[in-house]
């Protein structure tokens, strides 16, 4: 299968890297047992966030986990609620197939990176991708992303998850 998607769907797709219910996380981060209460419920809402918006389909559920200011460094997606509504919808039209796999979640104060396996396809080798969120009193109010296609071969056979 042909992994070229388009650059705008790769892109924005790392947006929904958190679209996996909680119990499909693959692993718990070394530093899981020394998270802070509020790190943890960072990254649960983190989690909640894009499964309610992506197995519910429920775009309404911005307001409960997103800050009144949200601030988007992804190059397509325009900043605040409606533009992230706005793309997860389109990636939900162009790739109705799309699944997500977190495989590591590190807090660190009002921090949150994943490391997550999306793919267009169940079958599709796909992409693994990096999210960093920022947050404030709870909510996210900032993101950043990073993506790299899944090559056939590593030169030192250890993959990249």
């Amino acid at each position: 299968m042909n992994m070229n998607l388009p650059i705008r769907v790769r892109r924005v797709a790392m947006v929904l890297a958190l679209a996996i219910p909680i119990g499909a996380v693959a692993m718990p981060s070394p530093a899981a047992a020394s998270n802070t209460a509020a790190e943890e419920a960072n990254m649960q809402t983190a989690r909640d966030l894009f499964a309610a918006i992506f197995t519910a389909q429920d775009f309404a559920v911005a307001d409960r986990y997103l800050g009144p200011e949200y601030i988007q460094h992804a190059a397509d997606v325009a900043d605040g609620k409606v533009g992230l509504a706005r793309v997860i919808a389109e990636i939900v039209e162009q790739v109705p197939k799309i699944s997500y796999e977190i495989k590591h979640m590190v807090a660190d104060g009002n921090m949150v990176t994943l490391m997550s396996h999306i793919r267009p396809t169940r079958d599709s080798r796909g992409q693994m991708m990096f999210n960093i969120y920022r947050f404030d009193a709870g909510k996210i109010v900032e993101h950043w992303e990073t993506v790299q296609d899944i090559p056939e071969t590593s030169a030192n056979g250890n993959g990249v998850f």
